[in-house]
């Protein structure tokens, strides 16, 4: 019974963890999703045409059709256009896309496989198996440490 319930316990961090950001990143403006329109909108002397997702800003002596109005412009940019926001990942995001992490040398990802296997084990009882593959899968998982952005 007491085996039960570590091994459920397991089981249950492994699928919550899926749900929580697994990697966010230092914050910065151009992580934030209006950073790039609003820049240049906001540029003093230049018009902007088309949306805020598909846009095209310049000189005034460029010809620009159906420009936006200064007021559409502060309207969706407000006023944390420029603040620092964090990009971040979600966990199932990185359980799905993580394999490719071998493309530029983060192995960190491949702890998963490790961790699923010293699961099975502990489900057989091989808890000398478990232990060592859990090892394995933490010294995988901190790899993801010396990766830089």
């Amino acid at each position: 019974m007491k085996g039960n319930f570590f091994v459920i316990s397991i089981a249950l961090l492994y699928i919550g963890s899926l749900f929580l950001p697994g990697i966010i990143f230092e914050p910065s403006t151009e992580n934030n999703p209006k950073f790039s329109f609003c820049a240049s909108a906001n540029n003093d002397g230049w018009v902007c045409s088309g949306s805020p997702e598909n846009y095209t800003c310049g000189q005034p002596s460029v010809m620009i059709t159906n420009p936006i109005s200064k007021e559409q412009i502060n309207a969706y940019c407000g006023t944390d256009w420029n603040t620092a926001t964090a990009e971040k990942y979600e966990g199932w995001f990185i359980l799905a896309f993580g394999w490719a992490g071998i493309f530029v040398a983060n192995f960190a990802w491949y702890a998963n496989i490790f961790l699923l296997i010293a699961f099975a084990s502990l489900l057989k009882m091989k808890a000398q198996n478990a232990f060592n593959l859990s090892i394995a899968a933490l010294a995988l998982g901190l790899t993801a440490f010396s990766v830089s952005r």
